[in-house]
């Protein structure tokens, strides 16, 4: 039971758990408040009251008590979602916390999930890690329209007499090349150095003076143009095949 697995080896504490599962959502809201500011004034607290509003919204599926810790909790999501670089994206912190408490909810309320959620630390580090996915995911997914938009620089401009056909094939081509590419860079340094060797046509020694600490030497970005290539002939000559057949 949820008093069962926060107990632990410490058995004396029923009393005081079993009281605290009597206590109203308003009541344990105050506690919670209360032993949050106590912690930050001294470093110690009673978990038990917070833990208790998890308890009932994770496992109880209870809504006033996930009203209540979205209250309680959402100056810190914040203040997570700042140290995790959300004010450097193009999107308002405030989606950030709400998108965190969504994968809480829809994620930490699962059986399997909540079960393993048994102390508040691991709660409030569960929730953590929702705000890190919720940051990181919208990164990548600008990271993904940004690599799109510096390969559509690559498309060449078609001859005046171009016929439909020509353009058909033209711009079919473009797209096979530039979906091949997006599958080819596995990462942040590949993405990088592609983008700055291909589309503004800089050398390995150049794309390292611009980028430090992302590549050691101008030979690492050498090694990673080989290594980008050797895979996209790979998927080249897979869609040749594709096309004979």
């Amino acid at each position: 039971s949820g008093p069962d697995r926060f107990l632990g080896h410490r058995p004396e504490l029923r009393g005081l758990i079993v009281l605290v599962e009597t206590y109203s959502v308003t009541q344990l809201s105050e506690r919670c408040r209360e032993e949050a500011a106590r912690f930050q004034r001294s470093g110690h607290s009673d978990p038990a009251f917070c833990f208790e509003l998890f308890r009932r919204a994770l496992t109880l599926h209870h809504d006033p008590a996930w009203s209540a810790l979205v209250r309680q909790y959402e100056a810190l999501v914040s203040r997570w979602a700042h140290e995790f670089g959300a004010a450097d994206l193009d999107e308002e912190v405030t989606a950030f916390v709400n998108q965190a408490f969504a994968r809480m909810w829809q994620y930490g309320c699962k059986a399997e999930t909540a079960a393993k959620l048994d102390t508040l630390s691991k709660c409030l580090s569960y929730l953590k890690k929702c705000v890190w996915s919720a940051v990181e995911d919208h990164r990548q997914r600008r990271r993904h329209e940004i690599f799109v938009d510096d390969w559509q620089r690559l498309e060449p401009d078609l001859p005046p007499n171009a016929g439909p056909e020509g353009q058909l094939f033209s711009k079919r081509l473009r797209e096979t090349v530039r979906q091949l590419l997006e599958e080819t860079v596995q990462d942040e340094q590949e993405r990088v150095a592609a983008t700055m060797l291909w589309v503004y046509d800089l050398k390995p020694r150049e794309v390292h003076s611009e980028n430090p600490t992302l590549f050691a030497s101008a030979a690492e970005v050498s090694q990673i143009r080989k290594n980008i290539l050797k895979r996209l002939k790979r998927k080249l000559s897979e869609v040749v095949v594709e096309e004979l057949m």
